[in-house]
């Protein structure tokens, strides 16, 4: 319970103002770890910045450590109302005349008109068989089903096929569409008992499942599925529209040098933020920066490592083109990345495969951007990276020293109350010494 107290009322004494003197003193060593545990939380924030723009290098380099990723090329369509085209990982630059004969079809089909949907005993009891494939599931109708309740049967039974209404101002009929699309998916209608739907009947079937059929370079093909990958190694197609005519629709798979100027202006910034965040630790002509880890040994050890792999020559290469510099990446004086779009491109258009194995394993090149992501590996890598544990250290000790902290605040607080009650004992005595004083200063003058 607090210790109230009564400053001077008897003494004179400020004791307010020398309790709080006092134990500001005693708390001193309390301000000193809170000091020192908030510059702990700060390195650890510090640590945590720089692993997250580590990992954002790493994903840059990741980025360009493949041939396919280097060279990356892009599609286009002569007429892309009838087919869409797009490049992938796999692409190589070609050339094709595509011809759309059809398109992939899904089963569509009505039942027979019937006079209300909500209406019971309009179309018999019984049993409808939907197949798909090797896939039989029957559907159960009886005396109490309307038209509505059958189509909710069908779509809670989920088996590639979705029912629906149509209205036509006069009479409702149920709608079974099959959800895939090709002559695999179609989906087939049987009815018995005195079930009268009519799904079944040839001229309720308004569109059969068909797959698409068209050439490419006059070689037939077809697929049960309107986007085909598989025509063509690491392109896909789009059939949108069947050809208007026997006229073939050009594609084309080209080089992507913007893709690979974005690639490497990515990995260009990822470095030079690196960089950036470490200089702002780095002592300068032997005065410490404001930085929380200012001059620390691990920052040093990063910094000169990737200085290091980002300006050697990548082993195993005899070309031209050896180095990032041979390819229009540099580091400045100041050691900020910089990148030459013009020489970047002119070198993969001089010797494609050349560049390629600069940045990515290639025959005997080890690939630069793998060796930069093996490196960084070692400094991001949850749990066992070099900064992850790190930032680990650095917090658990800020966190062992609340422990201290709370004791060393009770212990603060048991003094407080402790020099509390020692002036109010000695503004007790001291009133008690005053009123004995007057007494008697009262007697004498009564003499």
């Amino acid at each position: 319970m607090p210790v109230a107290s009564f400053s001077g009322l008897a003494s004179g004494i400020d004791s307010t103002a020398l309790i709080s003197g006092l134990v500001g003193i005693a708390r001193q060593p309390i301000t000193r770890l809170q000091k020192e545990q908030s510059t702990l939380s700060q390195q650890a924030a510090r640590v945590d910045d720089l692993r997250s723009k580590l990992s954002t290098f790493r994903t840059a380099a990741q980025a360009l450590n493949s041939t396919q990723e280097v060279l990356a090329t892009k599609a286009s369509s002569a007429d892309a109302t009838i087919v869409k085209v797009t490049a992938g990982a796999d692409a190589t630059t070609s050339a094709y005349d595509i011809h759309v004969t059809s398109l992939a079809t899904s089963t569509r089909a009505y039942a027979n008109p019937v006079a209300a949907k909500d209406q019971t005993g309009l179309f018999g009891t019984g049993t409808l068989s939907l197949t798909i494939g090797t896939t039989t599931t029957d559907i159960t109708v009886d005396a109490s089903d309307t038209l509505a309740s059958v189509a909710g049967k069908i779509n809670d039974a989920d088996i590639g096929a979705v029912a629906g209404l149509f209205f036509d101002g006069t009479n409702w009929r149920l709608s079974v569409n099959g959800t895939a699309t090709g002559a695999a998916n179609a989906v087939g209608f049987a009815e018995a008992g005195g079930l009268t739907l009519g799904l079944s009947g040839p001229a309720n079937l308004v569109q059969p499942a068909l797959d698409a059929v068209f050439e490419v370079d006059g070689f037939g093909v077809t697929s049960a599925s309107n986007t085909v990958s598989t025509a063509i190694e690491g392109v896909t197609l789009e059939l949108v529209n069947a050809s208007p005519t026997t006229a073939s629709t050009g594609v084309k798979i080209d080089r992507d040098p913007a893709a690979l100027e974005t690639k490497v202006n990515d990995f260009a910034k990822a470095y030079n933020d690196v960089m950036a965040a470490i200089d702002a630790e780095t002592p300068r002509n032997g005065v410490p920066r404001a930085g929380a880890l200012s001059g620390d040994a691990t920052l040093r050890s990063i910094q000169a490592r990737l200085r290091n792999v980002v300006g050697q020559d990548v082993a195993g290469l005899t070309g031209n083109y050896k180095t990032l510099a041979s390819v229009g990446i540099s580091l400045g004086r100041t050691g900020t990345m910089s990148v030459n779009a013009t020489k970047l491109t002119a070198a993969a258009a001089a010797d494609p495969m050349g560049v390629a194995s600069l940045f990515a394993a290639e025959g005997t090149s080890t690939g630069l951007m793998r060796t930069i992501d093996t490196t960084l590996e070692g400094y991001v890598k949850t749990s066992t990276g070099v900064l992850s544990t790190k930032s680990k250290g650095l917090r658990d000790r800020a966190n062992t020293l609340n422990d201290r902290i709370d004791g060393m605040e009770r212990r603060v607080s048991k003094y407080e109350d402790t020099l509390k009650r020692q002036f109010v004992s000695l503004e007790q005595l001291v009133s008690g010494l005053n009123a004995q004083s007057n007494q008697l200063a009262s007697i004498t003058r009564n003499l």
